[in-house]
This record gives structure tokens, C-alpha cells and sequence, in this order.
């Protein structure tokens, strides 16, 4: 099994991780694609 991916940095406090599969050698596919926000301390 093989993963790979990237993350994408709208700002600090916002981001996007796109993850993909690969399992026996075989084609990558979406893993999925999770947003995050960061929360605000008040």
C-alpha cells in the first residue's frame, strides 16, 4: 500500500489535504480530500 498527497495553504488557518490509494502496485485512486480550519481562541 502507497500513499501520496499534497497540501493546499489558502492562509494559515485554512487548508486542504488531497490524499490518494495505491494498494499492491495498482492505480492511485482519492483517498479523500479533507478540509480544515483552524478554530479561534477567544
Amino acid at each position: 500500500m502507497k500513499l501520496k498527497g499534497k497540501t493546499l495553504m489558502l492562509s494559515p488557518a485554512h487548508y486542504r489535504l488531497q490524499v490518494q490509494i495505491s494498494v499492491d502496485g495498482g492505480p492511485y485512486t482519492n483517498f479523500g480530500s479533507p478540509w480544515f480550519r483552524k478554530a479561534e481562541v477567544k
